[in-house]
């Protein structure tokens, strides 16, 4: 309340000021004549004035009154100015705001300890967080002090849209628990009802806002605006308790845009004048009638425009500027003209199969000081429905991710299906986070095998603890030669899965079919002729879809010479058209109502652009059996994981290697990508990938064709971020793709 009375002493002080300043305006300007529409966004600062105890009878309760919050909210809405007569104006606004305050309090009593049932001093903490949501109608008559500043004072409507709550109760000192659920957290509830919950109530607003003109006619404003709210009555009628009352005061900050649709007409020194926009270039004004008209007539199919060389208005030849030479690319190792008829080849879209051959990331981290398994994790309540998940995780572009939030679910499918299988749990801590009790790595251990017992029914003695070690793992992460910085500190919490049955932590295999195009690149050789002079030419390539509409593929941009005609090269990766429902292309064109020269941003007609229509072709798997044309396996292998700033292969990479080098014969074709984690610099990194991917091309076969790449950072694992420990994790890799062409 206090904060709404100086925001009012505030205004009036304004209005007061700069009606001193603008004595001298006895009419009404030309500029605030004139009806305005607008919208706007706004922050709130809410005042709530807490008078109850508890919001409801559901088991929460609170020894004292909850006091006063304030808090944050948006809001959102429209408006629509008239004016009346003189300064005088009315407007009308709607809009929707929503705030979520928080009320909490604190208690310190006694209560019994659970260990040994003596009476014990605690504190304890009460929250309840309500969620408001509301539509308003302001009504306001309003005052305009000159032509720009204007005061406002009116009623508001609020209608509550939303209205819940959360509650929780807490003990915060000693650590003990309640005794009612062995808990130091009880009566949480989420999204309840706020009781009794008055829809309809009011606010009395008071607000100033200063229109900033954004044209030379004044008819675009920018306004801020503020304004104070003054709520009257309580939000709820149903508080538990006699006499308690909840209400609301705010403090909005507004920022509007404001139109005024007239005539172009503005004061100037007393004098009114017409401002007329500009004619087009090459175009003059009429004396009489005021239009504008072409400097001169031209011929057809010529059209009046300026030349940037010299200068002038000439007739210009629009027909035929950019003319397509040939698309060529390469097919089977040979040079081939796309298109159709006349012996071009269409685009190929040919179906192969690919084999991915995921790796089981064997950790499970935990927040800082945190034992209980976190929510990021797929969480099941049965073998069915972890085999429902798990299949799930199988399907769409994060598979890496998927698969390792199912994590917990793998490992207990599988050790159901093998029986004599043995795991064994490894707990660690950061180093630093705190751990009162002095066994945090211990509890996060039991939290995982307590899960693999009563989901998945495993007889704990298949899940064995080791407890050698209690800090830092054994292999551990570090940033710049650090382990307390955060991003290590995150992967050092963790609890490891070891397992000497190679079942258990196996790769996960997932079979699909995806679409190989060819050629791969799409080569656009053409000439631009133009008088104009144009620096870039901005091209266009979209397809047509079997559902009757076009998408674009790729917009391709060229830097031109100062003569002409221009020969310039266009390429697109057909590689990346995958993205774009490949499967549904029926034929791929130049686009000619989009394609721009930047000096001009006129379209560009191609003088044959049917010509360079390019048909798409099918090829699937089933008719390349059927006809015995070779195809191609396609087998990507993401098992080979490094440890934190290291390239040496580990025992089990190594078997990996052999693996992958029995899958190789003289036909393959290898590609090598080394990858790491954003921890360290773009200079490390790229040289650290270099290292890695160079460790593993030199235990492959010599005579197979190979392509090592070094992507350091620049393109992590699909679907897989950087910034989550398990992320860094999967992305310490090298990844090997191997093509083998195979006849059926």
């Amino acid at each position: 309340m206090k904060s709404i009375s100086i925001l009012l002493v505030f205004v009036c002080s304004t209005t007061v000021m700069l009606s001193q300043e603008t004595t001298d305006v006895a009419q009404p300007t030309a500029v605030s004549r004139f009806v305005r529409y607008g919208a706007f966004v706004g922050g709130m600062l809410g005042l709530h004035n807490a008078d109850f105890t508890k919001m409801s009878d559901s088991g929460f309760c609170c020894p004292d009154k909850f006091g006063s919050q304030t808090a944050a909210g948006f809001s959102i809405g429209g408006l629509f100015e008239y004016p009346i007569s003189g300064q005088f104006i009315a407007t009308a606004r709607a809009s929707f705001w929503f705030q979520n305050p928080t009320f909490s309090q604190t208690q310190t009593t006694l209560f019994n300890n659970p260990v040994d049932n003596s009476a014990q001093t605690g504190t304890f903490n009460y929250v309840v967080k309500p969620s408001l949501a509301a539509a308003s109608i302001d009504v306001m008559g309003g005052y305009r002090i000159g032509d720009y500043l204007s005061v406002y004072a009116g009623p508001r409507v609020n209608y509550l849209l939303q209205g819940k709550f959360d509650q929780l109760e807490t003990v915060t000192t000693p650590g003990y628990v309640f005794t009612d659920n062995l808990q130091t957290e009880r009566n949480k509830q989420t999204a309840l009802a706020i009781p009794a919950l008055n829809s309809l109530n009011l606010a009395l607003m008071l607000g100033v806002g200063y229109e900033f003109a954004l044209n030379q006619n004044r008819s675009m404003f920018f306004v801020p605006e503020l304004f104070g709210s003054l709520g009257i009555g309580s939000l709820s009628s149903g508080l538990k308790g006699a006499g308690q009352t909840w209400t609301m005061n705010a403090v909005i900050l507004n920022l509007a845009l404001k139109f005024s649709p007239r005539d172009e007409i503005i004061k100037q020194d007393s004098v009114i004048k017409i401002i007329e926009s500009p004619c087009d270039d090459c175009k003059t004004r009429l004396v009489k009638g005021g239009d504008c008209v072409p400097v001169k007539i031209c011929p057809e199919p010529r059209v009046l425009r300026k030349n940037t060389k010299s200068g002038e208005c000439e007739c210009m030849l629009l027909d035929n500027i950019v003319k397509v030479d040939a698309v060529t690319g390469t097919m089977d190792g040979k040079a081939v003209v796309l298109g159709s008829g006349n012996g071009k080849q269409p685009l190929v879209v040919e179906s192969y199969k690919r084999v991915t051959f995921k790796p089981l990331l064997p950790y499970i981290f935990f927040k800082e000081a945190k034992d209980e398994f976190a929510v990021t994790y797929s969480q099941t309540n049965g073998e069915q429905t972890a085999v429902s998940e798990v299949e799930k995780a199988k399907v769409g572009v994060n598979l890496t991710e998927n698969l390792y939030k199912n994590i917990i679910n793998i490992i207990g499918l599988r050790m159901l299906k093998n029986p004599s299988a043995i795991v064994r749990l490894r707990g660690t801590t950061d180093g630093i986070e705190s751990d009162s009790a002095g066994n945090l790595a211990l509890r996060r251990v039991n939290s995982i095998r307590k899960r693999l017992v009563q989901v998945f029914n495993i007889d704990a003695s298949r899940i064995l603890i080791d407890s050698s070690r209690k800090g830092l793992p054994e292999k551990k992460s570090m940033v710049n030669g650090q382990s307390d910085h955060p991003a290590a500190r995150e992967e050092n919490r963790r609890v490891e899965f070891y397992s000497d049955d190679m079942a258990i932590l196996a790769p996960v295999e997932i079979e699909d079919e995806k679409l190989l195009l060819s050629p791969e690149n799409l080569d656009y050789n053409i000439t631009v002729v133009s008088r104009d002079e144009p620096k870039q030419a901005t091209i266009k390539l979209k397809a047509s879809t079997t559902s009757g509409g076009d998408v674009l593929l790729g917009r391709e941009t060229a830097d031109l010479n100062t003569s002409s005609p221009e020969k310039i090269i266009l390429r697109f990766e057909t590689k990346k058209f995958e993205s774009n429902a490949a499967k549904g292309l029926k034929s791929i064109f130049m686009d000619q109502k989009d394609s721009k020269l930047t000096t001009t941003e006129q379209p560009l007609p191609f003088s044959n652009a049917d010509e360079t229509v390019i048909p798409v072709k099918y090829v699937t798997v089933d008719a390349k059996a059927k006809s015995g044309m070779k195809d191609t396996l396609v087998s990507v292998y993401e098992l080979i994981l490094f440890d934190f700033d290291s390239d040496k292969l580990s025992p089990m990479n190594e078997r990996i290697v052999e693996m992958l080098k029995k899958q190789i014969n003289e036909g393959s074709v290898v590609t090598i990508e080394g990858n790491t984690d954003n921890s360290g610099t773009k200079e490390i990194n790229k040289k650290l990938s270099e290292r890695r991917a160079g460790a593993v091309a030199s235990l492959l076969p010599v005579e197979v064709r190979k392509e090592v790449i070094a992507n350091a950072d620049e393109r992590p694992m699909t679907g897989v971020r950087n910034d989550t420990p398990y992320g860094r994790n999967f992305n310490r890799n090298v990844i090997v793709t191997v093509k083998t062409p195979v006849r059926k």
